[in-house]
């Protein structure tokens, strides 16, 4: 590529991929309106990444773009090592809606077993690799215990948790997550958090969960990914937000300097 590297080294069978995902003055349009021009930018693989940004700012675009939904009109966007393109089995998404209503009445198993089966409804008899899979996936997310209940009758915590332990099924080298943590409450959405954030250490799997609250970032993810003014800027979780940055995401800036006058 002319700007960034591809996101490996090496050439042939011996690419190691050093990225998990590249924008390369890639421009990104939704709806005839551009959100990202010329962006250009690297997640590094294994990496557990917080995609934050105000309403509007581009977070499932960007996401859209990553899966090969959304094909740049100009630049290039690489993931794993390869052009990003839909339908890859090496990526797990969880979007924001995550299941339809008439779902609720099955059980997390069972629909863990649909999704690795192939079959949508009326799964028949999994093999016994596909119950492993499905229990480790949900061991995975500390789920095992709500495998045999209805969805509807969990709280949005415990769904969730069967939500991302389906997006896990295949073990996935990038998981995506699309604010996983909406309408869940503060000790759920920590919870959540973290769970997701182990995970991503333990298997050096790369992850990127969009979300708003600043607060479960605590102590949880490598970096954060700031949407900002059309640009997307990748820092240091460690390294605290400016006053601009808190200001363009949540407004906060001018709540601080009244609170300091």
């Amino acid at each position: 590529m002319a700007g960034l590297d591809a996101g490996c080294r090496g050439s042939g069978d011996g690419c190691i991929v050093v990225s998990a995902v590249v924008f390369d003055a890639a421009t990104i349009v939704r709806d005839k309106h551009v959100i990202f021009d010329r962006l250009s930018l690297q997640v590094p693989t294994g990496a557990a990444v917080a995609l934050l940004g105000a309403n509007g700012a581009g977070k499932s675009t960007l996401l859209q773009a990553m899966l090969g939904h959304i094909a740049p009109t100009g630049g290039a966007v690489r993931v794993l090592g390869t052009p990003a393109r839909r339908g890859r089995r090496t990526i797990g998404y969880l979007p924001q809606q995550a299941a339809c209503p008439a779902a609720m009445r099955f059980t997390g198993r069972t629909l863990l077993t649909a999704s690795l089966t192939g079959h949508r409804w009326g799964i028949g008899r999994p093999r016994s690799a596909d119950r492993q899979a499905v229990d480790q996936a949900l061991d995975r997310v500390d789920a095992t215990a709500l495998a045999d209940r209805p969805l509807g009758r969990l709280s949005g915590g415990e769904r969730q948790r069967v939500f991302i332990a389906q997006a896990l099924l295949g073990a996935p080298a990038l998981l995506l997550l699309d604010e996983p943590l909406a309408g869940l409450d503060p000790a759920q959405q920590q919870s959540l958090t973290r769970v997701v954030c182990d995970i991503a250490r333990a298997s050096a799997l790369t992850v990127v969960f969009s979300l708003h609250n600043l607060s479960a970032l605590t102590g949880a993810f490598d970096h954060r990914l700031e949407l900002v003014d059309g640009s997307a800027r990748l820092v240091d979780n460690h390294e605290p937000p400016d006053a601009h940055t808190l200001d363009a995401l949540y407004g906060l800036a001018p709540r601080f300097a009244e609170a300091a006058s």
